[in-house]
This record gives structure tokens, C-alpha cells and sequence, in this order.
């Protein structure tokens, strides 16, 4: 596995801009719910149920991806118990606010 580059926090913000200001739009609609791997130094994507498959075929195209992963369309790429990322207790729908970190909108970065 390669070495990164950047610390945690760089990553989650690189990835979060890059997935807000280029990849949103394109995908937000059409892949709702499934997990998106990004590589944060070149923008490229790959896309599928699970973190590992999408981020094993990004490390493929790009063996030394800095790898950024979110579920689409929600805040946290897991979710406890019954609840569904995204949901509260009693089933209302929230979002991270956008000043806050990566680490409390449940995202991941794999290094």
C-alpha cells in the first residue's frame, strides 16, 4: 500500500471539495446511496455498493491514488443499529453542516 502524502484532515477537505465543486452534480442523482472512492490529486472516481471494490478498481487505474471515500447523497458512509447514514432517531433526514470535519460527517479516507 502506498505511503500518503497528506494527513488525515487534508484528505476528508481535499476529497470534500473535490466531490462538491466537480463530481457532485454528476452523480448525486443517478447513483444516490452507493459509495464513491475519489483520488484527491487527480479527480478521478470509481463508484460501486461498497468501499472496497470502488477503491480497489481506482487503485488499479491509479496505484498510488490518495483515496477519499463518502456514501452519495448522505453524511456518513456507515450507519449503527437500524438507522440508515443520514437518519436520526426518529427517521428525519440531516446533513453535515459544511464547516464540519470529515472525522463528524462519518466519511473515510483510506490510505
Amino acid at each position: 500500500m502506498p505511503q500518503t502524502h497528506y494527513n488525515k484532515e487534508e484528505i476528508a477537505r481535499r476529497g470534500e471539495v473535490l466531490y462538491a465543486q466537480a463530481i457532485r452534480a454528476h452523480v448525486e442523482d443517478s447513483q444516490n446511496g452507493k459509495i464513491i472512492a475519489i483520488d484527491i490529486e487527480s479527480g478521478d472516481y470509481e463508484i460501486d455498493d461498497t468501499t472496497l471494490p470502488a477503491a480497489d478498481r481506482l487503485r488499479a487505474r491509479r496505484p498510488d491514488a490518495e483515496i477519499y471515500a463518502l456514501r452519495i447523497g448522505y453524511a456518513a458512509v456507515y450507519s449503527f443499529g437500524n438507522l440508515r447514514p443520514g437518519t436520526r432517531n426518529d427517521g428525519q433526514s440531516f446533513r453535515a453542516s459544511r464547516d464540519c470535519s470529515a472525522r463528524c460527517a462519518g466519511r473515510e479516507w483510506i490510505g
